[in-house]
């Protein structure tokens, strides 16, 4: 008795026991119920492998994806699990190669489509199953995807379809050019030999009506047919030698009279350094940019539409042009620049009401400037004008030789330019430095009086004054009247350059006015127009002309010094990296536009080092190579040539597309000789004496070279 008392409570102790592992075993039978349940859940079938007993556990699913007999089930291990799986697959080396990877890689996760004989395809995914960092297994993920690439299947050939739909509609449109555009032409030729004859004022309107609808319906036939052919792969590019003044001139007499009727100022600014000659498809080109100055004329109510030309990207055979068409019209909101540039769309949808337009135009604009290789876009703000540009590389063709001594010698001579328009006085100004003058500016014909008084009486007059006419105040009229008034003893000659022509040259003409050169200007028409002015004055007539003639600088066989032609300007000294002749020559030997440029460089260069890193840290290679290749280029042109070579060195390691770890410690190499020169540059300029603003190159000059 004493015995089994004893033994009750270790008795009790072990049934305890037992019952708390009955209740853990019955818990673990109940969620490995919970995990079956689970995955018998899962619309994906899963197969999970064990390396150490060779054993694996499966789905439902996977069961019926595969197809294997529940009887079979039972008795495989995973070598007859392999074998069956072999029986039902399309490709069994294939998917002996996959499996055998999968072996000799279990730490990786690999990813294939499995091709069955019954046609269907099943997704594989391997994944390392891990326990404590080691693996130990695969989970093998099977999802059916016979369907999804059914219809896969079905959408490229529904969009295989409808790209030969498309390509047979343009392919057709493109075909009937000649049939529609002929009855076309014969509308309008008809209607112009009709208004040549004798009509009745009412008869008149109506044909001049049945002409302007024709116009417009060929226009709009033009842009349907070029985007189908541009659709349709049909339109090919020309590739010959055209002159870039000759495609200006050509857009400038299309747009000028629409500028006219309208009142707007029409300014044309090619930077020094664009090619005249080029190589490509003039008629295209000239057909976009044709097309954003209509837009900008069409869009403006008044101001001015400046055209401008910049070249970017040279090498020896071609160069990438970026044309800019900027107004003073409406503007855009950011909403409708987002629909600009796509197919049969306007930025607006009253436009098509109020302005006409298919919206295909610049549609157009954006696949011909692709076939030229370059992009555009566009840049506005609603309610204050809208800059259209696109770029085209083109090829450089060979330039023809000029006279490098016209006669008369146009070589320190001095012109005043008096325009209201800034972009119109910058644009002249340019274009008469790059013939040797040295210019002046007025903004009103009241400043241009008292300039050319002033400038006498200090003995350095004007030898041609280029005046406006239709000017706030004073107009150019009036303001000829007033400097032929002064009495001076040398007067300038006076040359009209209004934005309007035969009404200004009538009124030029009654007050003894013969010259009258009409905007837009190019280069050679202000040559011309200046060569034929100063070349008359050389003929026999008045004693003022013959001293006129005499009092400028003699001809000669060489090119005077720069100090013989501008006034002295003291130059930065010793300035570590900075070659100032070498900065001189490159501009002509112009002492006071070298010092302009110089702090103009100092100013827009002192927070690029910073610009570039920016750049670099958000991923922008693009912008940071940009960065580079200005400051290359803006270096070179002032002589800092320690500078340049850094920032040369930066450019082709982003291009090559160094890591950035690099990128950064060049960065470093750049900044240092740039900060030395820009500080450099700072204490200098600071003392310099320049020549006055009046007598030397303007801003907007600076701007032009590209040292904004």
């Amino acid at each position: 008795m004493a015995h089994a008392a004893d033994s009750s409570p270790y008795t009790a102790a072990i049934e305890g026991e037992l019952a708390r592992a009955h209740e853990a075993l019955a818990a673990l039978r109940q969620s490995q119920a919970l995990l079956l349940s689970t995955l018998d859940a899962a619309s994906n079938g899963i197969l999970t492998l064990q390396y150490s007993d060779n054993a694996f556990f499966y789905n439902i699913r996977f069961v019926e994806l595969w197809g294997i007999p529940e009887d079979k089930l039972s008795d495989m291990d995973v070598q007859a699990l392999a074998d069956f799986q072999l029986t039902r697959v399309k490709d069994p080396q294939g998917w002996l190669q996959r499996a055998q990877h999968c072996l000799d890689n279990p730490d990786e996760e690999h990813r294939c489509v499995v091709e069955l004989k019954d046609s269907r395809a099943l997704e594989c995914h391997v994944l390392p199953q891990r326990i404590a960092g080691r693996c130990v297994g695969s989970v093998v993920t099977f999802r059916d995807i016979t369907e999804q690439r059914r219809h896969e299947q079905e959408i490229r050939r529904a969009r295989d379809m409808a790209e030969e739909a498309t390509r047979m509609k343009s392919e057709l449109l493109a075909n009937m050019s000649h049939e529609i555009r002929s009855p076309m032409n014969a509308i309008i030729g008809l209607s112009d030999l009709v208004l040549k004859t004798g009509l009745a004022p009412r008869q008149r309107d109506y044909i001049q009506k049945v002409r302007a609808s024709g116009q417009y319906l060929l226009g709009i036939v033009d842009d349907i047919l070029d985007f189908s052919k541009v659709e349709a792969g049909k339109l090919d590019l020309a590739n010959e030698d055209f002159q870039l003044e000759q495609l200006l001139g050509h857009t400038a007499s299309l747009v000028s009279e629409k500028c006219h009727a309208k009142g707007l100022e029409l300014v044309f600014d090619v930077a020094p350094d664009v090619p005249g000659r080029l190589v490509g498809d003039s008629l295209r080109l000239g057909q976009i940019l044709l097309n954003y100055a209509n837009n900008a004329v069409k869009f403006t109510r008044k101001g001015e539409v400046l055209v401008s030309v910049r070249a970017s990207e040279r090498t020896e055979r071609d160069v990438l042009l970026h044309f800019r068409v900027r107004d003073t019209g409406i503007g855009l909101t950011g909403e409708q620049q987002g629909r600009l540039f796509q197919s049969f769309t306007e930025g607006d949808a009253s436009a098509n009401r109020k302005f006409g337009g298919t919206g295909l135009g610049l549609a157009i604009c954006k696949r011909l400037a692709a076939l030229m290789g370059g992009e555009v876009g566009v840049e506005s703000g609603y309610g204050s004008g809208s800059t259209f540009w696109f770029s085209a590389r083109l090829g450089i063709g060979q330039a023809a030789g000029r006279e490098l001594l016209p006669s008369p010698d146009l070589r320190g001579r001095r012109a005043l330019v008096v325009d209201d328009n800034e972009h119109a006085r910058a644009s002249i100004a340019a274009m008469l430095q790059a013939m040797t003058f040295t210019t002046a500016e007025s903004a009103d014909g009241a400043a241009a009086v008292d300039a050319v008084r002033r400038a006498a009486g200090e003995g350095r007059p004007y030898d041609i004054v280029y005046m406006d006419w239709r000017m706030p105040g004073m107009d150019g009229i009036e303001a000829a009247r007033q400097i032929r008034a002064l009495g001076l003893k040398l007067p300038p000659l006076l040359l009209m350059v209004p934005a309007y022509g035969e009404e200004t040259l009538e009124k030029a003409a009654q007050d003894g006015i013969t010259s009258v050169l009409t905007k837009p200007v190019s280069p050679s028409l202000l040559f011309d127009a200046t060569m034929s002015a100063m070349g008359a004055a050389r003929h026999p007539g008045t004693q003022d002309l013959d001293v006129y003639l005499r009092r400028q600088i003699p001809p000669c066989r060489t090119a005077p010094s720069p100090a013989a032609q501008y006034p002295r300007v003291d130059l930065p000294e010793d300035i570590a990296g900075l070659d100032t002749a070498l900065g001189l020559a490159n501009m002509a030997g112009k002492t006071g536009l070298y010092m302009a440029i110089l702090r103009r460089y100092v100013d827009g260069q002192r927070e690029i080092g910073s610009q570039m890193r920016r750049a670099l840290g958000r991923g922008n290679r693009a912008t940071a190579h940009k960065l580079a290749h200005a400051l290359n280029g803006l270096s070179a042109n002032i002589g800092a040539v320690h500078v340049q070579q850094q920032a040369a060195v930066l450019e082709e390691a982003i291009r090559g597309g160094e890591p950035l770890e690099a990128l950064q410690m060049r960065l470093v190499e750049l900044e240092l000789p740039l900060h030395g020169l820009i500080e450099s540059l700072e204490a200098q300029l600071g003392s310099a004496s320049g020549p006055a603003p009046d007598d030397h190159d303007s801003p907007s000059q600076l701007d032009l070279l590209g040292c904004k």
